[in-house]
């Protein structure tokens, strides 16, 4: 299942990040993501995967001239198999 982001997805993408050695930057934290998400004229987004659990992820938005992609991760179990294919078809629906 895809659906949009939820505030309580914060940890699990968080730990999918640092699973990949990702760096969290400043603008990587819940309030900070959160802001981004609620900005509706910016059209940010996070669309998660779900098997009984975060699997992972991709933001990202279109502001009206270009489209972005900041980050999609997918937990390494669970690579090749589509997962993210699907997640930026999700996005590009926006």
């Amino acid at each position: 299942m895809i659906r949009k982001y939820k505030e309580s997805d914060y940890e699990a993408l968080k730990e999918i990040w640092q699973t990949l050695g990702w760096p969290i930057s400043t603008s990587d934290t819940k309030e900070e993501i959160q802001k981004l998400v609620e900005k509706k004229s910016r059209k940010y987004h996070w669309f998660t995967k779900i098997e009984g659990k975060v699997i992972g992820g991709v933001f990202g938005g279109y502001d009206g001239r270009r489209g972005l992609v900041h980050k999609l991760c997918i937990t390494p179990k669970h690579q090749g198999k589509g997962y993210g294919k699907a997640l930026m078809m999700a996005l590009s629906l926006l």
